[in-house]
């Protein structure tokens, strides 16, 4: 079973940009992956606590339809929403009940 994805409610155009989690030999982060299109974006901030106990402040949280990086168990990046750049500090996956991905969550600082 999968629950529907309000298409409606997308309400803006961002570019997110992936890149990977470990330097390549030049010591820069490539890209690995682009996602264009469209979003639901919420900018209430919010304060989430990280894995090493660090309090941060989210400035805006992205919903995206799907998973935009299937075969990739972690990224990070950076997003452009309405022209503004941010980075990717969370990334979550919440699941349908029969296993597959609803949408894409990322909280950008």
């Amino acid at each position: 079973m999968k629950f529907p994805y309000p298409k409606q409610w997308d309400n803006a155009e961002c570019k997110v940009l992936i890149t990977s989690t470990k330097p390549s030999e030049n010591g820069d982060f490539p890209v690995l992956r682009t996602y264009e299109g469209g979003c639901n974006l919420s900018e209430k901030s919010r304060t989430v606590r990280s894995t090493n106990g660090q309090y941060i402040r989210l400035a805006s949280v992205l919903h995206i339809k799907g998973d935009i990086a299937p075969d990739m168990s972690e990224f990070s990046g950076s997003a452009v929403v309405n022209g503004i750049p941010r980075k990717i500090e969370t990334v979550d996956r919440p699941r349908n009940p029969d296993g597959t991905v609803h949408h894409t969550r990322l909280g950008l600082i």
